[in-house]
């Protein structure tokens, strides 16, 4: 009789085993003694799906099952094997440098590795540009925000689902918001004017991660209890002691304990702070951001000192190949 073992002994209880085998691997969990063969739910094209079941069916020996996983579910399971590993093959825009920022499991998320110049950030759709801020490639929302209304602007669910809390917020008070913090999101989350930077492996891209997205990513590879809460209709705040105290604003919240890890999120050079695509509590004007010293707090969408670091969601089909200095998109 084969058996795995699922959970070690210790002094109270014996090893766990079972008779039900799974290898993983890279892309595939083997499955012996089983004629099983299935494929995860988030490959969805058709096609794609076809291809590569006749693939797997036709190496595996007889009684030998298997689930066929995306990249997205491998990074969600081991984010300290991913986050912050350069992606060395996703050239868009004149921007060749990004990292690997987040997975959901359902899509891998990349950010560019450094602020971008505010001549290759997109204008409105009416053709208005963000204005240069103090620092090389800092940027100011002065020139933009007039063209959006604010949190109308922002119709697509998954778009939504980034900043989920502040939406569930505004459709359980059934209000919106048309604070000028709000119109200078609907800038960054504006995917057809950033469609520039989503390349034919991309699903959509953005102007920047939200606070629930960098909340997200930094819990995965920290394991601290950071979480963030919506009140009201002017922004977030967040809590770094599980939900005890909150506030707008914590200095040096994102510690650099990991020089690889950390360069995700604190960078400086070209910039002060990186804009998060998130409203601030502080104030019906003021936008959240992640300064060089791990600040996460917020600042008035006219400050002149924060830059754009934009973030593209690669299709759910993708898959990630490591190579010499990182990994690939196939």
């Amino acid at each position: 009789l084969l058996v795995q073992v699922k959970k070690d002994s210790n002094e109270k209880k014996g090893a766990k085993v079972s008779t039900h085998i799974s290898l993983p691997s890279k892309y595939i969990v083997l499955m012996p003694n089983t004629d099983i063969i299935t494929i995860s739910q988030k490959i969805e094209n058709h096609e794609k799906r076809e291809h590569l079941l006749g693939i797997v069916k036709q190496a595996l020996p007889e009684n030998t099952g298997a689930v066929i996983r995306t990249s997205a579910e491998k990074v969600e399971e081991k984010p300290q094997d991913y986050y912050g590993k350069i992606i060395t093959n996703y050239d868009v825009n004149g921007v060749t440098d990004w990292k690997i920022f987040y997975s959901d499991g359902n899509n891998v998320y990349l950010i560019a590795s450094d602020y971008v110049d505010v001549d290759k950030l997109p204008t409105t759709r009416a053709g208005n540009k963000l204005g240069k801020g103090a620092y090389q490639k800092a940027i100011t929302f002065y020139n933009v925000i007039k063209d959006y209304s604010g949190s109308a602007n922002i119709t697509d669910e998954k778009i939504k689902a980034l900043n989920k809390s502040y939406f569930d917020y505004l459709e359980k008070e059934n209000t919106t918001s048309k604070n000028p913090n709000m119109k200078a999101v609907a800038y960054m989350l504006d995917t057809e004017i950033w469609s520039s930077f989503a390349g034919e492996k991309a699903e959509y891209a953005i102007g920047g991660p939200t606070v629930e997205m960098l909340m997200a990513s930094y819990r995965k590879i920290h394991n601290v209890d950071y979480k963030v809460r919506v009140s009201s209709a002017t922004g977030y705040e967040i809590s770094k002691n599980g939900g005890i105290s909150w506030a707008t604003f914590y200095g040096g919240m994102l510690g650099i304990s990991d020089k690889l890890i950390d360069s995700l999120y604190v960078i400086s050079s070209t910039a002060y702070a990186m804009w998060l695509a998130s409203p601030s509590a502080g104030g019906t004007s003021n936008v959240m951001y992640v300064d060089c010293a791990g600040s996460v707090g917020h600042y008035y969408y006219g400050n002149s000192i924060n830059g754009l670091r934009p973030l593209v969601c690669l299709k759910s089909d993708i898959q990630l190949e490591a190579d010499e200095d990182g990994y690939k998109i196939k």
